[in-house]
């Protein structure tokens, strides 16, 4: 005797946790210490140089722990187009990519919110599922290309 098969088209739904990215904030310390330093090759009087390169390393310190701090975002992603973002719908998800770090622009409560995705904080087969979901969501809108 078989048992009968439970079977649904229906693939399960893309959940993407994006949290702080340790390089982004190692890039922006080591971007406000080369401010810092370059300020000393520019004509800067000498007081004004000695006072402004501290303040510029300081800001990328502030910059690198606000990231630190930030909350991780959970993205749930379904096959139907329907997006969830820390357990409230979105409207909109737009995925843009830049070689590996990838932009995801959404709309909710009818504000506009952004977030970059760098590649320690989304593994590549993470990044592989994201695309394709972007792909078959842009294949879906996209008009048919012949004439009816």
């Amino acid at each position: 005797m078989t048992k009968p098969r439970l079977s649904s088209n229906v693939s399960p739904p893309l959940r993407v946790d994006l949290g702080p990215s340790r390089a982004l904030s190692i890039a922006l310390v080591a971007i406000g210490v080369v401010a810092g330093v370059g300020l000393f090759l520019t004509d800067l009087p000498i007081v004004a140089t000695c006072a402004a390169a501290p303040a510029c390393a300081l800001w990328g310190f502030v910059l690198a722990r606000g990231e630190r701090a930030r909350m991780t975002r959970r993205f749930v992603l379904h096959a139907d187009g329907r997006v969830v973002v820390d357990d409230a719908p979105a409207e909109d998800l737009r995925v843009d990519w830049q070689g590996p770090v990838a932009s995801l622009t959404w709309t909710r409560d009818a504000r506009r919110q952004r977030l970059v995705a760098w590649p320690d904080v989304l593994d590549a087969a993470q990044r592989r599922e994201l695309r394709l979901w972007a792909l078959t969501r842009l294949s879906r809108a996209a008009p048919a290309a012949v004439a009816p």
